[in-house]
């Protein structure tokens, strides 16, 4: 029997993508030790890079109970751990966390293979270089991604079935096509169930959901705004509304956005093709903070949903339980029933 440690971090569409992962495993290594990882957002500094959100919520959102690799040492042993981990400072260097935990690790007595291994973060002028020869300025981050990363994806699936002590940090990225989430669905389902809506405005919001034809439209921006940004400008909104405009007879399209972005979309409601006097629309503006997973749920609730390249708007789309559902998204990499 062998160990295996799942990094999770982020929000909490990340740590659901995450946790498919370590199901993934479950299943090829049914005798293994697992764990989660979940320093991150125990590190100020590296929540100020990017944003971790309300920290883990698996267990408050779903009751996940998984065992953490925190809990196999002492107070002072974790403190050496962390402390080593923040001398790396991984959120300047390309986010290498995974090289600064398992170094930490070992120290204190837990040897892993490290099979999520970034390469250091590319010299100022190559990447000055490289963005120089890009033509069309919002590839620039997704083309450096696929660069730094291709190396890592491609090799992960040979460590699926692994007989070693495995650091998994997520990169399977099984909101993708192709990357056979079809295979752990009946699990997924099982394990991603909301509790019950108790407050009055969640209900009320879910009976107007579940008596019309509902459409999510989850409009993302905050600090996904420097990769969405485009979809906004060039039309994705438009064409994925009016197709389903065509195919369902009266929808009603609910918003979802991050905290603060409602009074946006009010006054810039052509960017969608809608019209307030002309369409029906609904805005979800009542779940913030520790409540904002709630939001994923009414979006689940939906009938259809157009999102962004985003995980929380993902698994919005993903878990609408509707034979006849009609998703949307603006990469045709994301497995949605249609990409704009």
């Amino acid at each position: 029997m062998s160990m295996k440690v799942m990094h999770i971090d982020s929000g909490l569409g990340n740590q659901m993508l995450a946790y498919c992962e370590l199901l993934a495993y479950k299943k090829a290594n049914p005798e293994d030790d697992f764990y989660i990882e979940t320093m991150v957002y125990d590190i100020e500094q590296a929540c100020r890079t990017i944003s971790q959100w309300n920290g883990y919520e698996l267990d408050k959102v779903f009751g996940i109970k998984e065992k953490n690799i925190k809990d196999l040492f002492d107070e002072l042993q974790w403190q050496r751990i962390l402390s080593s981990v923040i001398r790396s400072k991984f959120w300047d260097d390309n986010w290498r966390y995974s090289d600064a935990i398992c170094g930490a690790l070992n120290t204190e007595g837990i040897n892993l293979n490290n099979i999520y291994s970034r390469p250091h973060k590319p010299p100022k002028k190559e990447l000055l270089a490289f963005m120089t020869k890009t033509r069309a300025g919002y590839f620039i981050k997704r083309k450096l991604y696929t660069l730094l990363s291709n190396k890592v994806i491609d090799s992960r699936n040979m460590y699926i079935k692994s007989s070693t002590n495995d650091y998994i940090g997520p990169t399977l990225q099984f909101s993708y096509k192709n990357r056979g989430i079809e295979l752990l669905d009946r699990e997924i389902r099982q394990v991603f169930s909301f509790r019950d809506i108790e407050d009055e405005y969640n209900k009320n919001m879910s009976k107007m959901i579940n008596y019309s034809d509902s459409v999510a439209i989850h409009a993302r921006r905050g600090d996904m705004l420097s990769a969405n940004g485009h979809y906004y400008k060039f039309g994705y909104f438009k064409r994925a509304v009016k197709f389903i405009q065509s195919r369902v007879p009266n929808p009603t399209f609910f918003f979802f956005c991050d905290p603060g972005n409602i009074e946006w979309v009010k006054r810039n409601l052509s960017v969608f093709g809608l019209k307030s006097e002309e369409d029906n629309i609904q805005y979800v503006n009542g779940n913030t903070s520790d409540n904002s997973f709630r939001d994923m749920q009414l979006m689940t609730q939906c009938k259809h949903a157009v999102i962004t390249n985003s995980s929380f708007g993902f698994w919005g789309a993903y878990l609408i339980d509707n034979k006849n559902k009609i998703t949307c998204s603006p990469d045709i990499r994301i497995n949605t029933t249609h990409n704009f």
